[in-house]
């Protein structure tokens, strides 16, 4: 589970219209307080009031927020995200969430992706964004365009990180070692697989996994 930040100042004006185009179309799509599913594996939220807690088991998604803000907990961790943070889940985990940020004025609305369907089953292909962008009534190029402002990334750049979350959590497990966890899930050149993961993590993946696994110890 991570939550990300996008980018500075310098997006926001961009960023302010992708979100507000995004909040009407979930208002239009979600009539009423709770959720729908508008295409396998997307599903929209929208409540008009503070709620939680909830207990769940959270499956490996792509969250947005594009108005409000919720919290999760986990453990002893707790995330925080809204409009200016995602959250990335790349594991099912047990969490507690409720929804801090919500009125009738300005409901909590929010976007989640399935990652089962549209990417975990294939790291080495492209994401499906054609199809997602006629569920939502937008042309690929729009859907592309709020993808960014909403996160700051491309889907393809978006697809890179769930594709070195996957094999981190390869290499912790112990079921591979680095250069095959790399090739798993689409990594042909072992040593760009390397610099992009030490790029990403901060280490190379034999010193990150070895840390990783010396925390779970202790």
């Amino acid at each position: 589970m991570q939550p990300k930040s996008r980018m500075g100042a310098r997006e926001f004006e961009r960023e302010q219209a992708g979100r507000d185009e995004l909040a009407e179309r979930i208002t239009r799509l979600v009539a009423e307080d709770g959720s729908v599913e508008a295409a396998p594996g997307l599903d929209l939220f929208r409540y008009s009031s503070r709620t939680g807690p909830v207990y769940a088991v959270n499956e490996p998604s792509f969250c947005i927020i594009v108005q409000g803000s919720k919290e999760l907990l986990l453990g002893n961790e707790r995330y925080r995200y809204d409009a200016s943070r995602y959250l990335l889940v790349s594991a099912g985990l047990p969490v507690v969430g409720r929804i801090l940020e919500a009125t009738k004025e300005r409901p909590y609305l929010a976007v989640r992706i399935g990652l089962d369907p549209l990417v975990r089953k294939s790291y080495d292909k492209p994401l499906r964004i054609p199809s997602l962008a006629r569920q939502l009534g937008m042309s690929t190029s729009g859907l592309h365009h709020h993808f960014k402002a909403v996160t700051a990334m491309s889907p393809l750049q978006f697809q890179k990180q769930l594709r070195l979350h996957e094999t981190r959590r390869l290499l912790v497990a112990g079921d591979f070692d680095a250069a095959t966890a790399g090739y798993r899930i689409g990594y042909d050149d072992a040593p760009q697989f390397s610099r992009e993961y030490k790029r990403f993590f901060g280490e190379p993946p034999i010193r990150d996994v070895e840390r990783l696994r010396g925390t779970q110890v202790g």
